[in-house]
């Protein structure tokens, strides 16, 4: 697809962290990502998400809403609170998309939300959108 040329061409090795329990689903967004030539490390709960973001910078963060331990809102809550990680692009997932669930997702610190189950086009989409927006914050 056109996006996902164009992630590979402009944002090549882009850090992406995916914080997903679900084993089948991570392991799509890890390939579908990769294919698309970023860098993807996983967590499998908010716990695990928030250590690798306090031990490394991401470009983009995909974070699951429903996880065991520490769900992606509170994660993504604690995520922001971290030395600077208040502008990090912070992508839901969820299976949920009503407006009060969008809502509690921008509350917690999120920049979108994108619904499982989810095309990949979709995905590639997200990512190069919240990639140039974070490209046009630094200059």
């Amino acid at each position: 697809t056109a996006a996902e040329r164009r992630l590979r061409r402009e944002f090549g090795g882009a850090r992406v962290l995916v914080a997903e329990d679900d084993a089948s689903i991570r392991c799509v967004l890890v390939e579908f990502l990769a294919d698309a030539g970023l860098v993807v490390e996983t967590a499998i709960n908010g716990r695990e998400a928030c250590e690798a973001v306090a031990r490394q910078a991401f470009d983009v963060i995909v974070l699951d809403v429903e996880m065991p331990e520490t769900g992606g809102l509170e994660a993504a809550r604690r995520i922001r609170a971290l030395p600077g990680q208040a502008r990090v692009p912070i992508v839901a997932m969820t299976g949920r998309a009503l407006e009060d669930d969008r809502k509690r997702c921008v509350e917690a610190g999120m920049d979108d939300v994108l619904t499982k189950p989810f095309e990949p086009q979709a995905l590639f989409e997200k990512m190069l959108q919240w990639l140039l927006a974070a490209r046009g914050r630094v200059h």
